[in-house]
């Protein structure tokens, strides 16, 4: 059925339906006029309209066989398909939950339950139910729609979704007086469903269905992993410390093996979506000319860190920020005059209470990036006195949650940019080429309308992050999974004694939590890894430089004879440094037994904390080489190299 007819389906039954009624007058009219036998003439009109009505219910006046005018022919069997069709429709109404029930017991499509009913959840089941009417002709891409509530929906709200193909189903989720959790659930049919997406606003209510969804699989399935049944599970979690208990928990259970559990956020799914667009290295890797005969070295030597400027600094500005805290250390070795290490800039009225959240929040982050408070509404004169000051800005996200307020910043940013292009001195960046992002709720109409000469975008526009592929992660699950077993593959060249790695997913779901964060944080960096080797010469055979046979000195002699992999390592070792710090890691710790345990830390600014410490977390790459210990994990870091190469 064509998108047209889907749209106008009840206009057309109604005008069909018209059409048929008039066919049925004519042509009644047309045999008591001409074809009937002696008609009283006070009973003519009457005797038309219950001809017309009589058609209506299989009952036609006329005998079969009789001769009749061509109206009354057709009406004669299309009337009884309106009855038909009509009677079919009230009756879908009054039993439509009933029949998508039983629809979706002996359906074959893919079913898919989402938990809980909120804006947001409305936006996805929404993008969900188009995606199904573009996959019409694939039945691998639809999915039957399930909406698990524990509270009845308005009843417009419920005929709404039922009719665009959503099954709705009432689970008193929270009120466990007479029923546990777990038994709840067999209303749901767990073994049908192919994901679940747990939508509360309070992440702690989704981890309370997920406890009662493990504890049913515990029971129905066993905890065996190597069962044939297992279920993709994405639980929206805004903080990053409940997203550890909840993987904790996991980690912990073995009825977790039936999950393949990812965690979502909106602000993160906002910010990954704005870098994998418009990349943070895109324009400073751009500003290295090039030249064939150039090393790694002298390109990381000319490539300048990104300056990054963030305008409202809540939720969605901590991401961005954070996003580029995993990936903006771009050349840790860089000479570009203001450029030597990431810079972040933020603008927000709020900014000093939000300094002591993050710099609480990431112990280190004076050692990720050079980072500066702008203490003012962006509205205020003064910030145009401070922005003066800065060093050339490579990339602006404005993130307050009001729109209007975020117009206005662009505005003035925009205004910015322009005096900085025709300012006296030549900056590292052309300010033509910085990208203004704009977080937009809805709407990005007015960000398309300014979108002239100047990189302006809209990012975070919830109906377009709130895919399926975002929320479920499928896109960024299977490269992360892709690049695990690479790199697996890859050790086994380390260790050639080491027996072949496991099947992908059996290799993926053995990880804990911050091991698979680590190759979701590697697929994010893979592009501008690849983006700088294809500026290099072709790196060493694997097998070469991977050879560890002979220990970490033959190795590291070995290394020295390849500067480009050497200074590609060095890159890898800082990103790696980078997420440690981002994952609550303080610092150094020279024993292995330690590794990730909590400790106090006195920091190189002599202020003490509490986090986790790690065998070979040292920032300087020489004194990294030097250590007997901990350089004998130089070689992981190369083997990433030929990961994100994928040669």
């Amino acid at each position: 059925m064509s998108q047209f007819t889907i749209r106008y389906k009840k206009q057309i039954f109604v005008g069909l339906t018209a059409v048929v009624l008039l066919l049925s007058l004519i042509g009644s009219y047309q045999y008591y006029s001409a074809y009937a036998a002696q008609v009283a003439p006070d009973r003519f009109w009457s005797a038309i309209l219950y001809s017309t009505i009589q058609l209506y219910v299989f009952s036609p006046t006329a005998s079969p066989g009789e001769a009749t005018p061509l109206c009354y022919e057709i009406a004669k069997w299309a009337a009884p398909l309106c009855t038909a069709l009509w009677l079919f429709n009230a009756l879908e109404s009054l039993f439509r939950h009933q029949l998508g029930l039983l629809k979706r017991r002996i359906g074959k499509k893919k079913q898919l339950a989402v938990f809980g009913y909120n804006d947001l959840s409305d936006i996805f089941i929404q993008n969900l139910i188009q995606n199904n009417k573009k996959s019409r002709n694939s039945n691998d891409q639809k999915r039957t729609i399930l909406l698990v509530v524990e509270k009845p929906l308005e009843k417009e709200t419920s005929l709404v979704l039922e009719r665009s193909g959503v099954t709705i189903l009432q689970i008193d989720l929270f009120n466990q007086d007479h029923f546990p959790l777990w038994e709840q659930f067999r209303k749901l049919q767990v073994e049908t469903l192919s994901e679940a997406i747990l939508f509360y606003d309070e992440s702690t209510w989704n981890f309370t269905i997920l406890t009662g969804l493990l504890e049913y699989i515990g029971k129905k399935w066993g905890s065996a992993s190597n069962s044939k049944h297992r279920l993709s599970c994405a639980i929206r979690c805004e903080d990053r410390t409940v997203q550890k208990i909840i993987a904790d928990y996991c980690d912990q259970h073995d009825e977790a093996n039936h999950l393949s559990l990812s965690m979502f956020s909106i602000p993160d799914i906002a910010a990954n979506a704005l870098f994998q667009e418009h990349p943070l290295f895109e324009n400073c890797l751009s500003a290295v000319p090039l030249a064939p005969d150039m090393n790694a070295g002298h390109i990381l030597s000319h490539i300048p860190n990104p300056h990054l400027l963030i305008a409202g600094v809540g939720r969605y500005g901590q991401a961005v920020l954070e996003k580029a805290l995993l990936s903006g250390t771009l050349s840790p070795c860089s000479k570009v005059k203001g450029h030597e290490k990431l810079k972040i800039t933020i603008i927000d009225s709020e900014a000093l209470r939000f300094r002591d959240i993050l710099e609480s929040r990431y112990p280190r982050l004076r050692t990720l990036c050079e980072i500066e408070y702008i203490a003012s509404d962006i509205r205020s004169s003064q910030v145009e006195k401070q922005l003066a000051g800065l060093a050339p800005v490579t990339f602006i996200a404005i993130c307050f949650s009001n729109q209007t307020t975020c117009v206005y910043a662009m505005e003035k940013l925009r205004a910015y940019l322009t005096a900085c292009a025709k300012g006296t001195g030549q900056p590292c960046i052309d300010p033509g080429t910085v990208p203004i992002a704009v977080r937009m709720k809805n709407d990005d109409a007015v960000i398309r309308y300014r979108t002239n000469n100047t990189p302006i975008c809209p990012f975070g526009t919830i109906g377009q992050i709130l895919t399926f592929g975002n929320i479920v992660r499928y896109d960024m699950e299977e490269q992360a999974k892709s690049f695990h077993q690479t790199y697996m593959e890859l050790q086994t060249l380390i260790h050639p004694q080491a027996s072949k790695p496991a099947h992908r997913d059996d290799l993926w779901n053995a990880l804990l939590y911050e091991k698979k964060e680590a190759c979701r944080a590697q697929v994010l960096n893979r592009p501008y890894f690849l983006a700088l080797i294809k500026r290099l010469k072709p790196l060493p055979d694997r097998c070469e430089a991977l050879d560890y046979q002979d220990g970490a000195d033959r190795f590291l002699e070995k290394l020295a004879a390849y500067p480009d992999l050497d200074s590609l390592a060095h890159l890898e070792h800082t990103r790696w440094c980078a997420f440690c710090y981002c994952c609550g890691y303080a610092g150094w710790n020279p024993e292995p037994g330690e590794k990730g345990q909590e400790h106090r830390f006195v920091l190189e600014d002599g202020k003490i904390c509490f986090g986790k410490v790690h065998n070979c977390l040292i920032d300087d790459w020489n004194e990294l080489k030097m250590d007997p210990t901990a350089r004998n994990t130089i070689i992981y870091d190369v083997c990433s190299i030929y990961g994100y190469a994928g040669i």
